[in-house]
């Protein structure tokens, strides 16, 4: 929870947050977390560092979706679909 810029959260909030929290998992760089179309159970927070949402295209060319830092949510709406149309590395 470092770099919070809003408002602090009450211990009750905080706890409730980190009560949620499954697993935590370091990933090196350019390892691929999730690939397209893989079926998701659980959605990945950014604790720190950087993560990539991307497509390769028919050339083999890399198109950037997004890029995620430290403090957001990579694809939440992915946990729900249980699929994504593209690959997440970081």
């Amino acid at each position: 929870m470092k770099g919070r810029l809003r408002q602090d959260l009450a211990e009750e909030e905080m706890r409730a947050l980190e009560n949620a929290i499954d697993k935590v998992s370091e990933v090196g760089p350019r390892r691929v977390l999730v690939e397209r179309g893989a079926w998701l159970e659980r959605s990945f927070y950014v604790i720190e560092g950087t993560m990539l949402r991307y497509l390769d295209d028919r050339k083999g060319e890399r198109q950037l979706v997004q890029v995620n830092i430290s403090g957001e949510f990579v694809d939440l709406h992915g946990y729900a679909m249980k699929r994504l149309d593209h690959s997440i590395e970081r």
